[in-house]
């Protein structure tokens, strides 16, 4: 019997195809309604075939219903060009499509037969261009398998569960589907990742590369969610962000982020179960500091036009939000920061009278509060965090920040740009950059002095 990458046979890597996406139930839904339309009245035949579409819908799975922009040598010059590059340094076959998404993932897959790849824009504009080339030969020699057709969806399961299965704490069990898929597709998972880990050109950037990428899914998933929850908590529940993606780009440029900072051993232990090639690769970049910001050595991406920024940015809105009418950030109202703002600093203040076992008596005591236990006031607030995992000087910048962003909010600033917190400006034209002056004041008295002068509420 013909035999995919790992051992598995083709009619079993179908049948588990079948399982894993939702053709198989409707396809079956199809075949009852064509037998049953002669015995059905018009009536129930309508109803039938509604829910035969909702089925269409919202059970074939993504692939073939791409939301991306196409990546061609007029459209995104740069973009085309490394992958061109890539394709030629590994001599495999170039991709039939190159895509544009709007994840902060690089994958490949195989669409009605066409082997695809596809760029997530966040990864395209934060990593550098040895990084993010890095991805694409990872993701060119997945695609360039034995029957791709078959072996990359289930590639794609299986390092699905991998990586929800690496990330588990220590004792901790997967989840009884991860367990069976990880068994059953174990061996071909792992054959095409050591032959894709192996083809790497740079180990080094390789191993960056995908720590890098983990931790600018992790912030963009954070300003997701964010920005979502604060229209929803504004009272814009049925409108949709048009420059989501810029906005975070904005974000994430002016050091806003959670991408930063130094490559720790639980990092690196982490990616080398998950790429066993890359471990000593890993294992040199501990200790590392990772780029606040930006990497200045990103890939220029052509900007997008607003038909092109929409299409993306609808892929990450909320059901209910995919029907309202379009918003930019700057044409948001105020009301939305602003209840986002007081409900944040709700947070800290309700952490503090936790501490404390009585209501502070105003912002500047709260500060008082987390300037001298930020520990405690931290796990009061998240409970689900423990002591060792908490970076004091850190919580202090935060819930100060929160703090004062309310503050000011009270007296009439505004963000000046409304994606990055804690730079205000006043009617006047005053600016304050909230979040140099909250990190100066965790060490220096005067910086402190300042802070807390702002906090007080005014005579």
């Amino acid at each position: 019997m013909s035999r995919l990458p790992g051992g598995v046979s083709v009619v079993r890597g179908c049948w588990l195809l079948l399982r894993l996406h939702a053709i198989a139930a409707t396809l079956a839904f199809a075949v009852v309604l064509v037998i049953a339309a002669p015995w059905l009245d018009s009536g129930v035949r309508a109803a039938v075939g509604f829910f035969a579409v909702l089925m269409v819908i919202f059970a074939v799975p993504d692939w073939l219903m791409p939301a991306h922009l196409r990546v061609t040598e007029h459209e995104q010059p740069h973009l085309h060009a490394l992958v061109r590059d890539a394709v030629a340094r590994l001599r495999v076959p170039a991709p039939d499509r190159v895509w544009l998404g709007h994840g902060a993932t690089v994958a490949g897959q195989v669409r009605l037969g066409r082997r695809e790849l596809v760029i997530g824009l966040p990864v395209a504009y934060a990593l550098s261009r040895s990084e993010l080339a890095a991805l694409v030969e990872h993701e060119l020699t997945v695609l360039d398998t034995e029957r791709a057709w078959l072996s990359v969806p289930l590639y794609r399961r299986w390092d699905e569960s991998m990586d929800d299965t690496v990330a588990l704490d220590e004792g901790e069990s997967p989840r009884r589907r991860d367990a069976r898929v990880l068994e059953v597709l174990g061996p071909l998972g792992g054959a095409v990742e050591q032959r894709a880990d192996a083809a790497r050109t740079d180990p080094g950037a390789a191993a960056r590369a995908l720590i890098r990428q983990e931790r600018v899914g992790v912030d963009y998933g954070l300003f997701r969610t964010i920005v979502v929850g604060e229209f929803a908590s504004g009272g814009l529940r049925s409108h949709r962000i048009e420059d989501l993606h810029d906005g975070w780009c904005r974000r994430f440029a002016a050091g806003a982020g959670v991408s930063f900072g130094v490559i720790d051993p639980d990092e690196a232990a982490m990616l080398a179960r998950r790429h066993p090639l890359l471990q000593a690769a890993a294992q040199a970049l501990v200790g590392q500091e990772l780029p606040d910001g930006l990497d200045p050595a990103a890939i220029e991406v052509v900007t997008l036009s607003r038909r092109q920024r929409r299409r993306l940015a609808a892929q990450e809105m909320p059901p209910r939000n995919r029907g309202g009418s379009w918003r930019t950030f700057q044409t948001a109202p105020q009301r939305v920061l602003r209840r986002a703002a007081s409900q944040d600093a709700r947070r800290v203040l309700d952490a503090v009278e936790e501490v404390l076992g009585r209501a502070p008596a105003g912002r500047a005591e709260a500060a008082d509060v987390v300037r001298s236990r930020p520990v405690e006031v931290a796990l009061a607030a998240t409970p689900e965090l423990e002591a060792d995992d908490i970076d004091a000087s850190k919580a202090k910048a935060v819930d100060w920040l929160d703090l004062l962003e309310d503050a000011l909010f009270d007296r009439g600033w505004v963000r000046a740009d409304p994606v990055v917190p804690g730079i205000l400006r006043d009617r006047g034209g005053a600016h304050l950059d909230g979040r140099d002056l909250v990190r100066r004041a965790t060490s220096d008295p005067f910086a402190y002095a300042e802070l807390r002068r702002l906090l007080a509420d005014p005579a």
